[in-house]
């Protein structure tokens, strides 16, 4: 169980610990004119740089409650947790390796 679990009763962890819930990964934040934006057609590019070493936020309803690193395993590309926001105007708190 982490931290942030063990405060919460044992009552709600049952009750509302299995509720799915829409988890957002923003890889890169791109700037844009308006009018780039408006000539965008079907099969355009839009270059996102080098992300290898960008840390990516992940979020839900826009809230932002971790930052991990982007990795790719078996194929498929994951995040790896490196820290956690622990409430609203927190910081990231950086993970123990």
């Amino acid at each position: 169980m982490s931290a942030s679990q063990a405060s919460i009763p044992p009552a709600y962890q049952r009750r509302f610990g299995r509720l799915p819930v829409e988890v957002s990964v923003e890889l890169v934040r791109v700037r844009m004119t308006a009018g780039d934006i408006a000539s965008l057609d079907i099969h355009d590019v839009i270059p996102l740089g080098d992300l290898t070493d960008q840390p990516v936020a992940l979020s839900v309803r826009g809230r932002i409650f971790a930052v991990g690193d982007l990795m790719v395993a078996d194929k498929s590309l994951m995040v790896k947790l490196t820290s956690m926001v622990s409430g609203p105007g927190d910081t990231p708190q950086d993970g123990e390796e």
